[in-house]
């Protein structure tokens, strides 16, 4: 609570499925969070999976009350254009590190 400005990625590609999350537990993790103004959030989610997307929906409607913005991607150039304004250097620094992870 307090931080502000925050970029964040939650990087969802390598779910397989969702037996274990519910539309109430999605909607449950996202009103818990704290309040974070002026943060964005990026939610990649894999290409071929409407389940995981249709979570990160839902997961993204109630989080969006807490910061500025929200945005959910299934191409990762895309959501890391989104989540750095399009600046290249932060957008390549970012690639090398999720690479690593």
């Amino acid at each position: 609570q307090g931080i502000s400005n925050l970029r964040e990625i939650a990087d969802c590609r390598g779910l397989t499925g969702v037996s274990s999350l519910t539309g109430n537990g999605t909607a449950l993790a996202a009103s818990r969070e704290e309040y974070k103004p002026g943060s964005i959030c990026v939610i990649l989610v894999p290409k071929e999976n409407d389940a995981i997307y249709g979570m990160a929906r839902a997961y993204q409607m109630f989080a969006e009350e807490h910061r500025e913005s929200v945005s959910i991607y299934r191409d990762i150039d895309e959501a890391l254009n989104w989540i750095t304004d399009n600046n290249i250097l932060e957008v390549e620094a970012l690639k090398e590190l999720i690479n690593k992870a």
